[in-house]
């Protein structure tokens, strides 16, 4: 009976003191496929996100410290009214407003994946629902988590959605004002390439890189 297993797993971290290791117990109901860890400067935690597992076997964000703390801090609920969405992916990004924010590559109000902010405490806010192939935010299933650009806003990539359904890249203030900037083709006259996954990465010449899983002009 898979609700009945139980074992410890090994969560290390860099600290100012070397490496420090703790257990804590993990059962699948509190967590399964886990994301980086994000490290909070000040208050000694270490959050993370799971795609599975929670309460609903939806997903969760949790938090563990160097001397064995353990808190769940949110159960995802794919389309419920309170914490909506499923599958957090890619690792969260602590903003200068002290906030937490992600993304989840499912669920939300439309199935296509949420971005959210959260505070340190878990006090957790839908900033948008994706909307697929139309809509104010197109795109769906954003992999790669989020970027934090120079100028305070948050960039990703989604696998899907757009206007050929073969992926996008999105801008959204911590406000939740969201814009979409591309819109993949495949071999089209532009913006070629399908399928991006991973996170975009910023170069010293101020641009944004990326890649796509296909598309181009050999696919």
């Amino acid at each position: 009976n898979e609700a009945s297993i139980s074992f410890d797993v090994t969560i290390s971290a860099e600290a100012d003191t070397g490496i420090v290791s703790d257990d804590f117990p993990l059962t699948p109901q509190n967590m399964r496929f886990h994301n980086d860890f994000t490290a909070h400067p000040t208050n000694g935690w270490l959050y993370g996100t799971c795609a599975s597992g929670g309460i609903h076997d939806q997903g969760m964000i949790y938090r563990v410290n160097s001397t064995g703390g353990y808190q769940t801090l949110v159960h995802f609920t794919n389309n419920g009214a309170h914490n909506p969405g499923k599958e957090p992916a890619g690792r969260m990004v602590l903003a200068t407003d002290g906030n937490f924010y992600g993304a989840t590559a499912s669920g939300g109000a439309n199935g296509f994946g949420t971005v959210f902010k959260m505070t340190p405490e878990g006090e957790l806010t839908t900033l948008v629902s994706l909307t697929g192939t139309s809509g104010a935010a197109m795109g769906e299933a954003p992999f790669g988590g989020l970027f934090l650009g120079p100028d305070g806003h948050f960039y990703g990539a989604t696998k899907y959605g757009g206007a050929d359904n073969m992926g996008t890249i999105f801008r959204i203030t911590p406000g939740g004002e969201f814009t979409s900037l591309v819109s993949f083709t495949g071999d089209g006259a532009s913006n070629k390439g399908s399928r991006p996954t991973g996170a975009l990465t910023l170069g010293a010449d101020g641009n944004f890189y990326g890649t796509t899983g296909t598309g181009g002009a050999f696919d």
